[in-house]
């Protein structure tokens, strides 16, 4: 081959190179075209030939090539209200040589018409003259349909602000004001024209959440209102509304009614408590002042027996539960004594008397043993202990002959207590006295080593006897006091760990009453009367433990009661735990609850649940937290704890009546049942969160709907 032919084949390759190249860009140029629904043409003028692309014949109605797409037959396709028009815009493109822009509608051959976009420009030949118009053009009709709509929408919106009977606030989404109705004027005596451009906040310092809130006056003072909140398309974009009512005399009626409710339901709880207890107290101290002790102590057992009866509907539901293990009767703290009497200074053991170490939380039980023991012939108190621990180390310190020993005590319970005080102190004696009935607790104490054990409730001979039994080389005796004939001899009441908190003031009111009967005439007179205040403070605290049981009646029955008041909630958690941590020496708790987040709620409930789940966090945990956050349209309180938490399997019978779960600690089991069903008629929840702590979560809705009657 020669070197010319060479260069020709050459030049022939590169020839068919480049014709691959623009092929493959032509492909893609229409596949571009297909893709973006943009059509093109190249128009030129001398000959008045268009080039169209396939995409510009399927934006015009017609397969691809289906016409010779001369000027005058894209004319005859334009709208005929437009024509003149795009006549006009090329006619100033030619003249000018430069580029255009138009919007023109079409007619498709069905009639149907479509509005599109074009864009193009006059391409000059050598000599600067018009030769070709060359441009793109695309279908428009559902974008420009959209922005119609759009533009009525708004429109509508405008109408529906200015006629609305509730303030409206358009905001953007920095929460900036960009229009108000009139009707801010009349509520908040703000002007419209004022408002826009300023943060929403200055009207509502709470932000903008759905629900009850405060406003802010153009003067400062407050309007309760309800927010509703909707996100609105505009001509602008997207845009937040929000629709103020004032709740004023709304707020004022639920109050009232409310009020008529709550004191209705403490009228009738105080008659209650009047009929079934105050009177019988009554009683018992103008018997007592007359001198007829054995016609008292028979008014306290009918008083006790009336009090047993308000609580027997919410008795009988507590079941059987299984027997109480060693550490769960572990109180969280001590029974409040009442009296202020100091136990005597020792003194030192009589020749010959019965050494006996005291060991029960609760102040009052302590003093009536102490004094009748020290009133009997051969019994000397040498010690007195507040929990199972201090037991311990009194016994070991003072090596006593027998030990009175209650079950359910701080820090160590009774049945742990026993093993030990046998192992610090061998031979010692231990006389179990507990508020548990025989059936439930005798014989696990019995079998951890204890040698005797009595119902709290009887009378104290019953204890002189069983001592006399245990130790029969003291000759230890007592004569017995005559029986009232109308006593029924003691309390007895049904079994349960209700019955153990319920029986301890009854307890200390039925023995306080039998040493007046029985010891009147050795008893100086300012201890008679301590006796006698100590019975009615044990009395009033009888009554704080009928008014739980009746939370949880009227829980059961829908009729819980809550008054809601506007309330800063974070400052009301803060300074409830403070007020907790002080009044119960707890270590401190962690609260996050930063203030100005406002609800309306009952303050005076929404304390009582927070005692409730705090007392509980404390007692099985070695830290807690509190924090207080907003939920949307709704406050989170949350109570957490470090302490072992829920058992699996038993999270369903947390929040029933009674319900305890095997632990240790004081209390009916309650509380979780009344503090969920307070939650639930403030409209809220009280439920379980399992995120490595024990929390419990009390939701509270920022827009108060309480349920005040049966639901």
């Amino acid at each position: 081959m020669t070197q010319s032919e060479e260069q020709l084949r050459r030049r022939l390759d590169e020839a068919e190179a480049e014709i691959g190249r623009l092929r493959r860009r032509e492909q893609h140029f229409v596949a571009a075209q297909r893709i973006s629904h943009v059509g093109s043409y190249d128009f030129e003028i001398a000959s008045n030939t268009n080039d169209w692309s396939d995409q510009l014949y399927l934006i015009y109605g017609h397969e691809p090539g289906a016409f010779m797409a001369t000027y005058e037959r894209f004319l005859s396709m334009v709208h005929p209200d437009d024509r003149e028009k795009i006549l006009s815009v090329h006619q100033k493109a030619l003249a000018e040589v430069s580029a255009y822009e138009m919007e023109e509608r079409i007619l498709w051959p069905d009639g149907q018409v479509r509005t599109l976009a074009s864009w193009g420009e006059v391409v000059p030949d050598a000599e600067g003259r018009p030769a070709r118009m060359v441009g793109i053009c695309w279908d428009i009709t559902e974008q420009k349909a959209t922005a119609e709509a759009l533009q009525r929408s708004s429109q509508r919106f405008q109408q529906l602000i200015q006629s609305a009977p509730d303030v409206v606030l358009v905001l953007d989404d920095e929460g900036n004001v960009l229009q108000a109705n009139e009707r801010l004027t009349s509520v908040l005596g703000w002007s419209p024209t004022a408002l826009v451009g300023r943060p929403v906040t200055e009207v509502l310092p709470g932000g903008l959440v759905d629900g009850r809130t405060t406003a802010l006056r153009h003067d400062g003072s407050d309007v309760p209102v309800d927010i509703s909140t909707s996100r609105i398309a505009a001509e602008e974009g997207e845009v937040v509304a929000a629709f103020l009512r004032d709740v004023t005399d709304r707020q004022q009626a639920e109050a009232l009614a409310l009020q008529v409710h709550d004191a209705e339901v403490r009228r009738r709880h105080a008659l209650e408590i009047n009929d079934n207890v105050v009177q019988g107290l009554a009683s018992i101290v103008y018997l007592l002042d007359l001198g007829r002790h054995h016609a008292a102590h028979a008014a306290a057992q009918h008083t006790l027996q009336a009090a047993r009866s308000m609580m027997s509907d919410l008795l009988l539901e507590a079941g059987q539960a299984g027997e109480l293990r060693p550490g769960e009767l572990v109180r969280g703290q001590g029974h409040v004594g009442v009296l202020v009497e100091r136990p005597p200074e020792p003194t030192a053991p009589r020749p010959g008397a019965l050494r006996v170490l005291l060991a029960d939380d609760a102040d009052d039980i302590r003093l009536l043993l102490r004094l009748n023991l020290k009133t009997e012939v051969g019994f000397d108190v040498v010690g007195e202990a507040v929990d199972g621990a201090q037991a311990v180390e009194l016994a070991e310190q003072l090596q006593p002959d027998a030990v009175v020993l209650d079950l359910s005590m701080p820090v160590m319970d009774g049945l742990q207590a026993i093993p030990e005080l046998l192992r610090v102190c061998p031979g010692v004696r231990i006389v179990v006295l507990s508020g548990f009935d025989e059936s439930r607790m005798k014989d696990a104490a019995l079998q951890r080593g204890a040698h005797a054990y009595l119902e709290k409730g009887q009378a104290i001979s019953a204890l002189v006897t069983e001592l006399a039994r245990l130790f029969p080389d003291h000759g230890l005796r007592r004569e017995a006091a005559p029986e009232d004939p109308e006593s029924d001899g003691g309390l007895a009441f049904d079994n349960d760990m209700v019955v153990h908190e319920l029986r301890t003031p009854l307890t200390v009111i039925t023995g306080m009453l039998s040493t007046l009967r029985d010891r009147m005439d050795v008893l100086p007179s300012a201890t008679t009367s301590e006796l006698v205040q100590a019975g009615l403070r044990n009395a009033r605290q009888m009554s704080d433990l009928l008014d739980v049981v009746s939370d949880a009646r009227h829980a059961s029955h829908g009729q819980l009661p809550v008054m809601p008041e506007p309330t800063d909630v974070g400052a009301l958690v803060r300074s409830t735990v403070s007020d907790l941590c002080a009044s119960h020496t707890w270590p401190p708790v962690e609260v996050d609850a930063s203030e100005g987040l406002v609800a309306e709620v009952d303050p005076v409930r929404v304390r009582q649940v927070i005692a409730n789940l705090l007392g509980n966090a404390v007692r099985y945990g070695t830290r807690a937290w509190v924090a207080v956050r907003p939920a949307g349209a709704s406050l989170e309180i949350t109570v957490a704890d470090d302490g072992p938490g829920v058992p699996p399997g038993r999270e369903a019978e947390l929040f029933g009546k009674f319900s305890r779960l095997g632990r240790p600690g004081p209390g009916m089991g309650l509380g979780l049942y009344i503090s969920r069903e307070l939650a639930r008629a403030h409209g809220g929840e009280l439920t379980l969160r399992r995120d490595g702590r024990t929390t419990f979560v009390l939701t509270l809705p920022l827009r108060q709907e309480a349920a005040v009657g049966p639901r």
